[in-house]
């Protein structure tokens, strides 16, 4: 019965969402590519070997699972892998070059939809990853015997609330995986108070996630481009509405000739507001997809191009996480931790807790809790760079908490 309500509210907000990718077309054109795929509707194609799909809606998603592609195709000679997004952005992520790798937007969950994507596909077994839950698509891959596997899950404590609302509807979710892989122990508990069985703490896949080729080399590009190789390159990566206007009142306090901030916003709808507000606190500034023949050093950049936030991170002496200043969460700090970067997080983390709280004690992270206290840590920063003894705790964290996609890889290739 609580599909069948379920089904009914999900055909209510179908026109939404359809209207949602209309209007962002207007933007944007590719927002209307393979629009079909969303209703179950896919090109003809002949698979013949076993497919192993992994549903990755987003960008970070898509990262994630790039090291774990790559060790199924590694451990399995004779599997093909579907992978399933349900944004524009994740499926723009360049994953993996082999001819054995195939892309698809996943259907609204709706069951006709569902039936004819797994009907097209047949996979042998399907990755769901982070907590990319959907009710539909679970009962039917159980009606079609497709063995269901939730990996990288992750579950924060303001989310658990919520499914603990509707746990009776989220205990009849859950039973559709055959095993669901915690990203910490902190979530696996979390689970557990949903659902108790075949719970297991594998760990980040993010942590196995390398360094872009060249980064090194396109970091050295993109400094002389901005004009900012004599700076100090204090980075806000992915932020949010309201964090922008703080960051902009801290840089004005700081009033440091030797600092330039780069701003990324996390979404790219939001890049003309940001810019707006920084012609409003009139600093000098450039976009970072306009910038040619930068002449006077900016004070400000504003990073308006997406799928570069390692190379960002990688320009900077000091990273703020966005997401983390107002109440949003923060971002996954992963990523700037990959480059042993000095990393600054507020008072909101509630989606990555497990991360900041361990690396907090172990003295990784510069937390604060009102934006304006790290003034004096930047001060002093702009003549210490290098921090030889913070790198090494870096390392060390990295190599503790990396291997989970080795495992994950493992694991699945047995119910092939």
């Amino acid at each position: 019965m609580y599909l069948f309500f379920y089904q009914i509210l999900v055909l209510i907000l179908i026109p939404f969402a359809l209207a949602k990718l209309i209007y962002r077309s207007l933007f944007n054109p590719n927002y209307l590519n393979y629009v079909l795929e969303r209703f179950g509707i896919y090109k003809k194609k002949c698979f013949k070997n076993p497919i192993v799909w992994i549903h990755a809606v987003s960008v970070g998603e898509s990262n994630a699972i790039k090291p774990l592609v790559d060790n199924i195709l590694k451990l399995n000679n004779s599997v093909e892998i579907l992978i399933t997004h349900g944004t524009l952005t994740g499926r723009e992520v360049k994953i993996n070059n082999s001819d054995r790798i195939h892309r698809a937007y996943l259907p609204y969950d709706l069951k006709p939809f569902v039936k004819s994507f797994l009907n097209h596909f047949k996979p042998s077994l399907g990755l769901i990853v982070e907590t990319e839950i959907w009710p539909s698509l679970m009962h039917q891959a159980q009606n079609h015997k497709i063995p269901l596997f939730l990996i990288n899950g992750r579950l924060s404590q303001r989310s658990l609330k919520k499914y603990l609302m509707a746990k009776h509807f989220f205990v009849r979710v859950f039973e559709g995986f055959q095993s669901i892989y915690a990203q910490s122990d902190q979530d696996k508990n979390h689970f557990a108070q949903i659902y108790s069985k075949k719970i297991y703490t594998q760990g980040n896949l993010k942590f196995d996630f390398p360094l872009p080729e060249g980064i090194q080399n396109t970091r050295r590009l993109l400094i002389k481009k901005l004009n900012i190789d004599k700076q100090f390159v204090m980075v806000a990566g992915s932020t949010r509405k309201g964090e922008e206007l703080e960051l902009l009142k801290l840089y004005k306090e700081l009033n440091h000739p030797k600092i330039t901030l780069i701003i990324v916003p996390r979404h790219p709808q939001r890049f003309r507001e940001v810019e707006k507000l920084i012609q409003t606190s009139n600093f000098d500034y450039v976009k970072r997809t306009t910038a040619q023949n930068v002449n006077k050093v900016p004070q400000i950049i504003l990073g308006d191009s997406m799928g570069e936030m390692f190379y960002y991170f990688a320009m900077a002496d000091f990273i703020i996480m966005g997401g983390s200043i107002q109440d949003f969460g923060s971002q996954n700090p992963i990523e700037a931790l990959k480059l042993e970067k000095k990393i600054a997080i507020g008072p909101s983390d509630y989606n990555f807790k497990h991360i900041i709280d361990d690396g907090t004690s172990k003295g990784i992270f510069i937390r604060f809790k009102k934006l304006a206290e790290i003034k004096d840590e930047v001060l002093t920063q702009i003549n210490h760079k290098n921090d030889q003894q913070k790198s090494k705790k870096i390392k060390a964290f990295i190599k503790n908490n990396s291997g989970a996609s080795v495992q994950i890889a493992k694991k699945i290739n047995q119910y092939l």
